[in-house]
C-alpha cells in the first residue's frame, strides 16, 4: 500500500544521505513532479529566505515549501539529479577536487550574501554531477549537529558554527580530509 503525506505526496524510497530528519523521494500528485520530503521538528531560521525567492542558485537545492505535520513540518524540496555524493568518490585528482570545492564555495557566497548559512556542510551533502556541484539541505542543516564544527564554535565560543565562517571552516576542513584522510583536528569533530 502506497503512503500518501498530507494527501498530496506519495512516498517513495527513503535516500540514503545525511540531512536533517527523515529524507525520502516523493512525487507531488498536483502536478506529477518528483520531490524530496523531510520529517523535521519544525521550520529553521532564515527558510523564509529560501522560500520567498531570495536564495536562487545553481550550486543550491530548492526548497519549495513547508507543509504542516502533526509531529512538525515537511519541507519540500527539488529532486536532485541521481548523482554522487561528494563521499562517494575516490581518487579524486586535485584538479577536480579543487573545481568541486569551488563550486561548493559558490553556494556558501549566494548563502552568506542574504545573511544565511548552509550550516552543515559535509561531504554527505554535496552533490557532484556533470552539470557541477549543488549544496544539498541549504539552511535545513542546522537542524542537526554540524559535521565541521569551527573550534571556536564549540563549548559556547566566539562563533556559531551555523555562519558563514563555520561554512567556510567546514569547507576547509573537508578539503583537509579529502586530501589528507583524516580531520584537521581530531579533538574537534
Amino acid at each position: 500500500m502506497e503512503e500518501l503525506i498530507n494527501e498530496r505526496y506519495r512516498l517513495g524510497q527513503a535516500l540514503v544521505r545525511c540531512g536533517p530528519g527523515a529524507a525520502h523521494a516523493a512525487i507531488d500528485l498536483n502536478d506529477a513532479s518528483p520531490c524530496v520530503l523531510r520529517f523535521v521538528p519544525g521550520p529553521t531560521p532564515g527558510a523564509d529566505a529560501l522560500l520567498e525567492g531570495r536564495v536562487r542558485h545553481p550550486r543550491l537545492e530548492s526548497l519549495w515549501g513547508w507543509e504542516p505535520r502533526p509531529e512538525g513540518w515537511l519541507p519540500v524540496s527539488e529532486a536532485p539529479p541521481a548523482s554522487p555524493l561528494l563521499s562517494e568518490l575516490q581518487g579524486l585528482d586535485a584538479e577536480r577536487l579543487a573545481r568541486i570545492l569551488l563550486e561548493a564555495l559558490q553556494g556558501i557566497e549566494a548563502l552568506a550574501r542574504v545573511g544565511l548559512a548552509h550550516g552543515g556542510l559535509s561531504a554527505e551533502r554535496i552533490l557532484v554531477s556533470s552539470g557541477g556541484v549543488r549544496l544539498l539541505d541549504p539552511g535545513l542543516a542546522g537542524l542537526g549537529p554540524p559535521t565541521y564544527a569551527p573550534p571556536e564554535a564549540s563549548g559556547g565560543g566566539a562563533m556559531s558554527p551555523r555562519d558563514a565562517r563555520g561554512d567556510l571552516y567546514a569547507l576547509g576542513a573537508l578539503a583537509y580530509e579529502r586530501i589528507g584522510g583524516r580531520r584537521p583536528d581530531e579533538r574537534h569533530p
